[in-house]
């Protein structure tokens, strides 16, 4: 089970997704539509896609039917993509991967330089909250 909390372990599923839909439902509210990304591209998160990602810098999105599981930023997209296509560094993020609902998908958006792509992954980390993604921890130890 994908510990969420401060390394608390929750008895089932339901009582995760019960406090963080909630919690994600609040921050999304209380957010503008121009804080919303506007992804420039979409592939499926499958190796051979790899040949559409740009090798530019950005923030990329790995998501699925739940939303939005993990957001990171690069310098290079297409060998970000490459790495967490081969290389299963984030276990939450693969165990989740291995079981998909509907088609796992790596979504970007371009920046052109790596400056802004740090305080825009930031923004949207502490907007939506992304279960696989360390830094969430740290946002619910500051609330």
């Amino acid at each position: 089970m994908i510990k969420i909390y401060n390394g608390q372990k929750f008895k089932s599923r339901k009582d995760i997704l019960g406090d963080y839909r909630a919690e994600l439902i609040k921050r999304l509210k209380a957010a503008k539509k121009n804080e919303y990304p506007k992804f420039d591209e979409t592939l499926s998160f499958s190796i051979y896609d790899k040949i559409y990602a740009p090798k530019n810098p950005g923030v990329y999105f790995i998501h699925d039917t739940r939303g939005i599981l993990y957001i990171g930023r690069t310098e290079n997209i297409y060998k970000r993509f490459t790495q967490h296509a081969w290389v299963r560094k984030n276990k939450n993020l693969f165990k989740l991967s291995q079981n998909p609902f509907g088609k796992l998908k790596f979504s970007w958006v371009n920046f052109k330089n790596i400056a802004d792509t740090k305080k825009y992954e930031s923004k949207w980390v502490e907007l939506f909250l992304p279960v696989c993604n360390e830094n969430y921890n740290t946002i619910k130890k500051k609330q």
